[in-house]
Order: C-alpha cells, then sequence, then structure tokens
C-alpha cells in the first residue's frame, strides 16, 4: 500500500478495478480515500478527468471516500486485456484554518478480461453426428461454469458438455445439426 502526504490532502494508492465475464455491476464501483494531512481534517471536492469513469460522490469531509463507478454503458467499447488508466481530481480545504489545499490526482487502473474466443477446431466437422471441438481463446479459466457464458450457435450446452482445459481452450460437445456454420461465443454479464 502506498500514500503520499502533500499539502493537505494525501493521494490515495491506485485502485484496481478488474472484470470478468462473470462480473456483475457492482464490480464496476471502488473507493478512493481521503485523507487531510492535518489532524482537523477539511472537506473535499472530486471530478473525474477521465470520460469512461463517473464520480458517485462529488464531495464531502474527513474521512469520507470518493466512490466512483466504470461507466457499464462503455465498458464494453474500453480496450480488452489491458490496464487502462483514469484519474480522480481531489480538492479540498482544510477546517482550521480554512485554507484550499493542493488538489491531487488519484489513478484508478481498470482492466476488462472477458473471456474471448479465438478460433474453433477442427475446422470442418460432420453434419448429422455429434462431434467434439476445442475452443481457443482466453479469460476461459476465471469463467465459474464456462457453459453458463457460452453459446454455440445462440445456445448454451449442457454443463456435461463443456470441458475446461486450460485458461485458452475449452472442450464442447456439440450435437447433431445440420450443415452450416458453427458459431460460438462466450457472453458476458456486463456486455
Amino acid at each position: 500500500v502506498q500514500l503520499s502526504v502533500g499539502q493537505g490532502i494525501a493521494t490515495p494508492a491506485p485502485l484496481p478495478i478488474t472484470v470478468t465475464s462473470d462480473s456483475t455491476a457492482a464490480a464496476l464501483r471502488g473507493t478512493l480515500p481521503v485523507r487531510f494531512a492535518a489532524s482537523e481534517g477539511g472537506t473535499w471536492t472530486a471530478q473525474s478527468l477521465t470520460p469512461w469513469l463517473r464520480v458517485l460522490t462529488p464531495s464531502g469531509v474527513q474521512g469520507e471516500d470518493v466512490s466512483v463507478e466504470v461507466d457499464p454503458a462503455q465498458v464494453g467499447a474500453l480496450t480488452a486485456w489491458t490496464t487502462l488508466e483514469a484519474r480522480v481530481r481531489i480538492s479540498g480545504t482544510t477546517a482550521s484554518p480554512t485554507t484550499p489545499t493542493s488538489p491531487v490526482e488519484a489513478v484508478v487502473n481498470f482492466r476488462r478480461e472477458f473471456a474471448e474466443v479465438e478460433a474453433i477446431g477442427p475446422a470442418v466437422i460432420i453434419a448429422g453426428q455429434v462431434n467434439h471441438v476445442i475452443v481457443r481463446g482466453r479469460g476461459f479459466a476465471a469463467l465459474q461454469s464456462p457453459a453458463a457464458r457460452l453459446r454455440v450457435n445462440g445456445l448454451a450446452p449442457a454443463v456435461s458438455d463443456v470441458t475446461r482445459l486450460n485458461d485458452q481452450a475449452l472442450r464442447v460437445r456439440v450435437p447433431a445439426m445440420a450443415g452450416g456454420p458453427l458459431n460460438v461465443s462466450v457472453e458476458a454479464l456486463l456486455a
């Protein structure tokens, strides 16, 4: 844990927020502690400097935290599997004497680690009979139940039809189907 104490408000340690395919909206939220260097505290205001991060508590007093949230409507558009940095500016006024403090910038590090399908093999399966395919991608280890998030031609397979081989591979039993494309995807709760 790291805190840098400056002239008035301590800069909070970076806040990590990571979401996976199983994450709910609650995982998009976090708090940044606001602590004044002076024991008498003061009041503060906070504003996001990043379009996809919202400040839920824009003002408060010593001992209250800044609540933030990654905008759920923008999660799908944010770069996956990369740490994105957002900033929140916190400004304050000490209680005694009443003096404005130098603003600090708190950092929120966001990662969207939704499971992704990159390839399916074999490239050809036989129509009219049960087949097994290997689904390759990433993020499968974070899925509580791969069958609950996987979609084969738009339908969720039975739990017994999906075996997680590792973080990057699933073995899927595909029921007999007529000829045509086989579409496999992974759904995220937040998508």
